[in-house]
């Protein structure tokens, strides 16, 4: 005989009651002295140690340093021809290329433009708010102007927090274990290159806008702006947990290898574009290749002394740095660009994109959705014609992770053992005017790809690492 049983409905999680306590833990933050000169300035090489033997949370490093820009040019004998020089938007775009090792073994840098991939990255997966509050006051996340009244070099401390495409970059970027316990990869080193003086920002003594024309001897200081750190440091917070923890991660680390997954960046550049269309060629072996980012800009990018452009009709900053001014170069006649990628002769769209649509991608490839999803930089169409142009493409499937990166699931394309040959087109630009006296403009472009891929760490026995890119 069978007794009816009362059917119930599933209650909510916010209507019931239930606490945990974890017992044991307990946390610190430690102060990283470099193992390189605390001092120095463009192209330098900085390099520190994380804490052996604990566990540390890899989305809590930063670095500190104490800048200084110089501008000792004294050309011309009019005083409105000499500059002071302003330090770019994020100090984080002033690394040219971040490696981190394990165990002597490289897990991360096969970036040779950080600083580039960094903010075609950003201009994407962060958000307005975060630019205008945290970036801005401990990170210089907009270019300051003089202040008229004391035409001076710009000084102070600032802090590299964010590490995109690296096992150290937070929150939905970060790796996908947030805690390592670093006694079972060894000894892990940060080393980091600096840019060269090229990443900063002239400004005429009198207190001209950012991109107002430098006259020669103007543009002959200019080309003199250094810059320098002083006083460097990294912090990290470390925690305890109670013995078990560690006793689990011993028997697991025995039976098989643990791993742990997290993003990584390559680049490929491409010089002396002088006509109205290009074809960007690269290729890019991944067992998980889940975006692309490709912007263009000024071929004089590298060259220091540059004045910065203007961001049209945008909210929040109003200039950009020359280095990073990303552009779309638009047609004469209703923006009559057309772009796209082709990835083994598979064209991503499939057929000529335009220029809009490149921008409507800005917050789709970040999976930033529906009226409730968040915002990215780019806050008018003409700033990002003319300084946030990013084309964006995503391979990879948007997972519902609630901006954890611990459900992450390698989705991209797998381009190990195959000839992935790639290119991104661009077609119908206009040619910009070359003016060397005035803007400093080429008339000659550049491109930057960049690829966003899904490494995976193995951490085997006996504090031996391998890499599966």
């Amino acid at each position: 005989m069978e007794v009816a049983t009362e059917a119930r409905s599933p209650i909510p999680a916010s209507l019931t009651y239930a606490a945990q306590k974890l017992s044991g833990f307990s946390r610190n933050k430690f102060k990283i002295v470099p193992t390189s000169s605390i001092s120095g300035g463009a192209y330098s090489v900085l390099s520190f140690q994380i804490p052996q033997g604990t566990i540390v949370d890899l989305q809590s490093l930063k670095l500190y340093l104490q800048l200084a820009t110089s501008s000792p040019g004294t050309a011309g004998a009019d005083p409105a021809d000499r500059v002071v020089s302003r330090l770019p938007a994020d100090v984080s775009t002033m690394m040219q290329q971040v490696q981190v090792l394990a165990n002597g073994i490289l897990i991360g840098g096969s970036c040779t433009e950080y600083n580039s991939a960094y903010r075609l990255r950003k201009i994407c997966a962060s958000s307005f708010g975060r630019d205008q509050s945290i970036d801005r006051a401990v990170s210089h996340g907009a270019i300051k102007p003089l202040d008229p009244a004391a035409p001076v070099d710009e000084e102070g401390v600032f802090v590299i927090k964010d590490w995109l495409h690296t096992i150290f970059a937070g929150g939905r970027d970060g790796a996908s274990t947030r805690f390592l316990q670093t006694g079972l990869v060894g000894d892990i080193t940060v080393r980091i290159q600096f840019a060269g003086n090229q990443v900063l920002v002239p400004q005429l003594k009198g207190g001209a806008a950012l991109n107002t024309n430098l006259s020669a001897d103007a543009k002959l200081n200019a080309a003199q702006m250094t810059w320098s750190y002083s006083d460097a440091y990294a912090t990290i917070d470390c925690i305890s947990m109670p013995p078990f923890y560690t006793d689990e991660l011993m028997a697991d680390v025995l039976r098989k290898p643990l791993e742990i997954d997290y993003e990584e960046a390559y680049n490929w550049s491409l010089s002396n574009i002088t006509s109205d269309a290009f074809d960007q060629r690269f290729s890019v072996s991944t067992r998980s290749l889940n975006k692309l980012l490709t912007g263009v800009r000024d071929a004089n990018y590298n060259t220091v002394g540059v004045r910065a452009g203007k961001l049209v009709d945008a909210v929040g900053d109003g200039f950009v740095s020359n280095y990073m001014r990303f552009r779309a170069y638009p047609g004469a006649q209703y923006d009559n660009n057309v772009w796209n990628y082709s990835v083994n002769a598979q064209l991503h769209p499939n057929y000529p994109a335009r220029l809009l649509e490149a921008t409507a991608d800005v917050a789709y490839v970040e999976d930033k959705m529906g009226v409730s999803g968040e915002g990215v930089l780019v806050s008018s169409y003409e700033s990002w014609k003319d300084g946030y142009g990013v084309f964006p493409l995503r391979l990879d499937l948007p997972l519902a992770e609630n901006g954890q990166p611990q459900a992450r699931m390698a989705s991209g394309m797998d381009t190990r053992s195959t000839n992935a040959a790639m290119s991104f087109a661009m077609r119908g630009m206009s040619t910009p005017t070359a003016d060397p006296l005035g803007s400093g403009e080429t008339a000659v472009r550049a491109a930057m790809t960049v690829a966003i891929t899904q490494p995976t760490l193995f951490i085997a026995r006996g504090k031996s690492v391998a890499i599966s890119w």
